[in-house]
């Protein structure tokens, strides 16, 4: 639909050192669409969205973590999540970047420690088709990890314009 996608995340509406992810959506002429946060349930958690991808026909995908858990999210263009998964390796792992594949789905580049040895990490290169049912993983993870239907929508805040606040280049 021409809409512009950015991600990232934001402490201005969690708690003390709770971090939600954000999502921004902008009109092809710039014009803010809407934009919204998204948090899990508990406090201090710390949620960002790292990567983002449009899709041909409409909607995005995000990746980024939550907690110290990875994740895949698929919207449409008005911000609504069709689907997401959640991994869990027990350590730190994440997503870091996804890009659409030729054959339409889409393909992702991360880390993960929970089955690397002391003091190193190996690469993650997952690939999902469009429905979000995994095709291919590149790491032991993909062997013993735990990817779980999820709703990372469940505290979504839509943001509120600061008509006071000011943007220097």
């Amino acid at each position: 639909n021409g809409n512009y996608f950015r991600v990232g995340r934001t402490d201005s509406f969690g708690g003390v050192e709770d971090t939600n992810a954000a999502i921004i959506s902008f009109e092809s002429d710039g014009d803010l669409s809407w934009n919204k946060t998204w948090s899990q349930d508990y406090p201090g958690s710390w949620d960002e969205a790292i990567s983002v991808a449009s899709i041909i026909g409409g909607g995005f995908v995000i990746v980024g973590e939550a907690g110290d858990l990875p994740f895949i999210s698929k919207y449409d263009n008005g911000g609504n999540v069709l689907w997401s998964k959640l991994w869990s390796g027990g350590s730190f792992d994440e997503f870091r970047s996804v890009v659409l594949s030729n054959d339409g789905g889409y393909l992702i580049g991360g880390r993960t420690d929970s089955f690397a040895s002391l003091n190193s990490e190996y690469f993650l290169l997952v690939k999902y088709f469009s429905d979000g049912s995994l095709i291919s993983c590149s790491s032991p993870m993909c062997d013993n990890a735990s990817i779980s239907e999820t709703t990372p929508n469940a505290n979504i805040d839509t943001l509120v314009s600061n008509p006071n606040a000011t943007y220097t280049d």
